[in-house]
């Protein structure tokens, strides 16, 4: 599994105030990040925030890794530049079934029962807890508990 960037406000405010195209700004950000030695597990960093990575590990200091995406600008201390790439979302890169928390593939296993079928969905990545179950209500239904039959 790689990440990618999730193009949020945070990011799209980010490449309007440095200029830059959305796919050359998400391919500078993974790359300085890189090599600043950020990414250590894809499965903590997936579904947050550059700044929330940030602030759980604190392995650097912010203006680090600020200059690793942008060495030598003079705008590196933008406080605007600064606050948005906080905002910046590492997201998964499912294939298929994405999941709603982080962007890692979903198992999708489907279930039944009394001739109703559904699907419960969740989330591969460990270290999220993302799952849904398109179980209908049973109370709900004619004959349930709720029901007015």
């Amino acid at each position: 599994m790689e990440l990618q960037i999730k193009q949020n406000d945070a990011f799209l405010q980010l490449a309007k105030i440095t200029g830059t195209a959305p796919e050359e700004l998400s391919k500078q950000i993974l790359k300085g990040l890189d090599k600043l030695g950020f990414f250590v597990d894809w499965t903590q960093e997936a579904g947050k925030t550059i700044g929330t990575i940030h602030r759980e590990f604190n392995d650097f200091h912010f203006e680090e890794i600020v200059d690793s995406i942008w060495p030598n600008d003079p705008t590196n201390k933008n406080i605007e530049k600064i606050n948005f790439l906080d905002g910046v979302l590492l997201w998964g890169t499912a294939m298929e079934h994405g999941c709603e928390k982080c962007g890692c593939e979903c198992d999708v296993e489907h279930d039944g029962t009394d001739g109703i079928s559904w699907k419960n969905v969740n989330c591969t990545n460990p270290e999220c807890d993302w799952s849904d179950s398109r179980e209908p209500d049973w109370d709900g239904l004619p004959g349930g508990y709720d029901s007015k039959y």
